[in-house]
């Protein structure tokens, strides 16, 4: 398979125990640590979405059986979660690649979609990217403000000098500049432009 770019996520926290119809809700904790607190998706951190993530089927047709397999459920936030719903492609949609990116089987963020750095909308390279973006609203107004915010609360702590006089209110601003830095860092991370051809 060399070649194709690895798949952002590696699942190394599967549950010991058997995923049901009816307790497949379990694998939650295990999910939030294999995807790092964030949604499958849109990239967004559990942090900024009210403190809860729910549990998608990648494949909603499993859903039904009465046997849950871990590899078919994604964290995703309530917006993700609504706009897949239960929308698979059908046969003759995947045979022309209109398909949903799988983020533990194959690379997509800094692969196949890309942030562009002045709209900051996510911007899909192949037929398979530009349908996951466009299905799951991944340009929805808030997310792609997430998106410029983070590019700009980076750009002012980049390039912000703190003056370093000894004062006593200097320790509340290391707090305040160390509680911002962590709010940037639960934002969409930045996703990078594809490589120039």
């Amino acid at each position: 398979m060399s070649g194709f770019p690895s798949p952002r996520i590696r699942r190394v926290n599967r549950p010991k125990f058997k995923l049901w119809k009816s307790t497949y809700r379990k694998a939650y904790p295990f999910l939030l640590l294999d995807f790092g607190r964030r949604c499958a998706y849109s990239l967004q951190h559990i942090s900024r979405v009210g403190g809860m993530l729910e549990i998608d089927h990648f494949d909603p047709r499993e859903k039904r059986r009465k046997r849950q397999h871990y590899d078919n459920l994604f964290p995703a936030t309530p917006h993700c979660n609504r706009a897949k719903s239960a929308t698979w492609p059908s046969r003759s949609e995947r045979i022309r690649d209109l398909r949903f990116l799988n983020c533990c089987k194959e690379g997509d963020y800094d692969h196949v979609i890309f942030e562009d750095p002045g709209t900051h909308r996510l911007v899909g390279l192949t037929v398979s990217a530009r349908y996951h973006i466009a299905k799951l609203e991944l340009n929805a107004a808030h997310l792609v403000r997430e998106r410029q915010d983070r590019a700009n609360y980076r750009r002012q702590l980049s390039s912000t000098e703190v003056g370093f006089r000894p004062t006593a209110s200097f320790g509340a601003l290391l707090g305040v500049v160390s509680g911002f830095r962590r709010l940037v860092e639960q934002m969409i991370p930045p996703i990078l432009p594809p490589p120039s051809s």
